[in-house]
């Protein structure tokens, strides 16, 4: 649905999702009007489908490994309890004996291990002749390895069903209530996409439609500190060095740098003082309330 955009912008403001920066030399040079700006609201309308799928994640997120007993085939989807024991040219090395809980269809042993396993029985015990990828990390890469595996048992993941004692866990009395606080949690977490994909929305388009005076200098010394920033992020979250971040994701130093500049000239377009103080204006006179939701998401994945 479209509509004016009357309450988006000064919540913006006073909400921003940009780093925060202040400029003395960048100006507006004619700010775009209000009235013209129009943004599509998202959907917010709670679903049967939205409500199930968030309470079988619920109980997804509650399930237990649990033995296997119906059958004793090891199949792709499942956990295989298995002991191997590694040799290269007939001798053991480092880590390469032990037991081990493989999730056959998310496993980090080398290639070929868990395919390996597919199909065995419980009980069973094969070799599986394999070779160490090139790039591994010790003096094993590149080598021929083979490993002597032995299935214990398999396990899968139980789901439990929804219970009273899951329901009370919540505040819940009934599963009416619950099934209520569930609704009540998604129309909460919509409405705070929707209002915060509307901000952008609007934002967006009031940058767009408005003219500036840009000081190259001051987005050249704002792009520096966001790419220093984002290089801090990648070494604590990702323990590598920005080159080795960008190598990996096919980002070219230069690419890298013009993204910054184009992040830095927006982010000082939005923190103008002079569209700030144009738009706090604005809505006061209007009389027009911020009513952008806040809700938080975390529930959702309890």
């Amino acid at each position: 649905m479209k509509k004016i955009c009357v309450l988006i912008v000064l919540s913006v403001l006073v909400n921003l999702f940009f780093t925060a920066c202040s400029t003395n030399e960048s100006k507006i040079v004619k700010l775009a009007n209000y009235q013209n700006l129009e943004c599509e609201k998202l959907d917010t309308t709670v679903t049967d489908e939205m409500i199930n799928e968030q309470i079988n994640y619920m109980l997804e997120k509650r399930a237990e490994l649990v033995k296997v007993t119906d059958r004793d085939i090891v199949e792709k989807t499942d956990i295989a309890n298995v002991y191997y024991k590694g040799r290269v040219d007939g001798k053991s090395f480092d880590n390469g004996t032990g037991t081990h809980d493989l999730d056959l269809d998310n496993s980090d042993f080398i290639s070929g291990f868990a395919e390996g396993v597919v199909g065995m029985r419980v009980g069973e015990t094969k070799e599986l002749y394999l070779t160490f990828p090139d790039d591994y990390s010790t003096e094993l890469a590149g080598k021929d390895v083979v490993f002597e595996v032995t299935v214990n048992y398999i396990l899968k993941y139980v789901t439990p069903e929804l219970t009273d004692e899951i329901i009370q866990e919540y505040d819940c009395s009934s599963q009416d209530e619950f099934y209520q606080m569930i609704t009540k949690k998604i129309s909460e977490y919509l409405e705070s996409s929707a209002n915060t994909k509307y901000r952008e929305d609007a934002i967006e388009q009031l940058i767009k439609n408005s003219e500036f005076e840009m000081s190259d200098k001051e987005i050249s010394e704002h792009a520096k500190k966001l790419m220093e920033n984002q290089e801090t992020l990648v070494q604590e979250q990702y323990q590598q060095t920005m080159e080795e971040y960008m190598e990996a994701n096919g980002l070219t130093s230069e690419e890298f740098e013009k993204s910054a500049k184009e992040r830095a000239e927006e982010e000082i377009k939005i923190s103008l003082k002079d569209v700030n103080d144009k738009i706090n204006n604005y809505y006061e006179k209007k009389d027009v309330a911020c009513s952008g939701s806040c809700a938080s998401d975390d529930w959702l994945w309890k």
